[in-house]
């Protein structure tokens, strides 16, 4: 499967979209389609964003303690 922890933040990022697109909808567009049109758009750019800093930063593990090694 390769890198396994890869798209997680895409996936969070699609799945807390719908829930704040939900809100939004209802709260500021009077049209819950619109609110989730927008929340997702917003978690997908921010789930890509988090993966490919993590993938440069090698994953993610905790970087290794230096005064314990």
């Amino acid at each position: 499967m390769g890198n396994a922890g890869a798209h997680n933040g895409l996936i969070y990022g699609i799945i807390l979209g719908l829930l704040a697109g939900v809100w939004m909808g209802m709260l500021f567009f009077d049209n819950v389609g619109v609110g989730i049109g927008v929340g997702v758009g917003v978690g997908v750019v921010a789930g890509l964003a988090y993966d490919s800093r993590q993938r440069r930063r090698g994953g993610d593990e905790k970087p290794i303690d230096r005064e314990r090694a």
